[in-house]
């Protein structure tokens, strides 16, 4: 037999001459791989989508790495979100802090205002009762006293130190304070227990209360003994002057009207 040459198969695995294009085209024999490699003919497209040889970097340019940009793309405009709401969350804390802090100093001003007022008022008022003292220590008059107020413990301090400037002046020959209630003076026999009360001061709570036998009866007892024994009636402002309105007679024996 006659050498004929190569065969196309011979041809196609060594790539030689014109054949090697062709074999890289068609994809034949190791030339695949090589085809695949280089990313030629029509492997291009296969290369590309496996990522194979030098395609492989192609690959990831156009596909992969715009997924990848994408992705990260995304975490970071998720983080910058996120970075936002912190910082409007923040901004609503500090400015819920500054109107709680401003919310608090004006309380503090009011608070503060209304203790200067009642310090005011109560000064005002220890001043009326330091004269109404003076006075009463002055005078020369059967002393009776009535006292309208709201503060009960203030009036009864008040009371006390009547007592006590009356005893010092000798007016009074004890410093006892009979307090009792209206109500309970209502039930009493005031004219059994009058010697009991010589030397000190009856100090009646309510004194609205007081029914009219009550009445005539401390009425009584005010004459009798008068300059022996002081009676303070003492009740809300607006009752007590309603209750010496109704009675002339009582609101003539009164000398010293405190209102406090």
């Amino acid at each position: 037999m006659e050498d004929e040459g190569p065969s196309g198969r011979e041809v196609l695995e060594k790539g030689e001459g014109s054949s090697r294009r062709e074999a890289l085209e068609k994809g034949e024999g190791s030339f695949r791989r090589e085809a695949l490699e280089k990313g030629e003919g029509p492997f291009r497209r296969e290369a590309l989508e496996k990522g194979e040889g030098p395609s492989r970097r192609e690959a990831l340019e156009k596909g992969g790495d715009s997924e990848g940009q994408e992705a990260t793309n995304e975490r970071k405009a998720s983080v910058e979100r996120e970075a936002v709401k912190e910082k409007e969350a923040s901004a609503e804390q500090e400015e819920g802090a500054k109107e709680e802090e401003g919310t608090k100093e004006a309380g503090a001003r009011e608070d503060e205002g209304r203790a200067n007022d009642a310090s005011s008022g109560y000064r005002r008022k220890f001043m009326v009762i330091e004269e109404f003292l003076v006075s009463l220590a002055q005078s020369d008059d059967k002393v009776q006293v009535v006292i309208a107020g709201e503060e009960d413990r203030l009036i009864l301090a008040v009371v006390k130190k009547i007592t006590k400037r009356l005893k010092d002046s000798d007016y009074l020959s004890g410093g006892k304070i009979a307090r009792i209630h209206a109500e309970k003076l209502n039930k009493v026999d005031l004219k059994a227990k009058a010697n009991e009360l010589v030397g000190g001061c009856m100090l009646i709570e309510e004194a609205a209360k007081l029914e009219a036998g009550t009445i005539k009866t401390l009425k009584w007892f005010m004459e009798e003994h008068a300059g022996k024994c002081i009676v303070i009636l003492t009740d809300r402002p607006e009752k007590m002057r309603g209750m010496l309105q109704q009675d002339e007679e009582l609101d003539d024996m009164i000398t010293h009207f405190l209102e406090i």
